[in-house]
């Protein structure tokens, strides 16, 4: 499969995707490694930020399975790349305030 033809494939994911009304950050983009994607969802409670998690994992790979492609998330599919994996940013406010912010505001 040539190159145009994953990255037509990606952008019908990514209008899957947002028809489910999911909350997203920002649209799918190019990771570091060869065929790595990444998708930012929205933030949320802890509880949901989860669940929202393992339903758009599950709902990645039914997408991708329809299109003929494989979505993996493991940390590193290959020796000779890059490996990204699923993973997670996290921010923890309270009161409005970043507690994870240094004392002197630098972080």
């Amino acid at each position: 499969m040539e190159l145009e033809e994953y990255k037509s494939k990606i952008v019908i994911m990514g209008n899957e995707i947002q028809q489910l009304k999911r909350k997203l950050e920002a649209q799918m983009h190019a990771e570091a490694g060869n065929g790595q994607y990444e998708m930012a969802l929205g933030y949320t409670a802890c509880t949901y930020a989860a669940d929202n998690l393992i339903f758009m994992r599950e709902v990645v790979r039914a997408i991708a399975n329809k299109h003929g492609l494989l979505a993996t998330f493991v940390p590193k599919y290959t020796l000779d790349d890059i490996g990204s994996g699923s993973h997670v940013h996290l921010s923890l406010w309270q009161n409005g305030q970043n507690v994870f912010q240094a004392s002197d505001a630098s972080s």
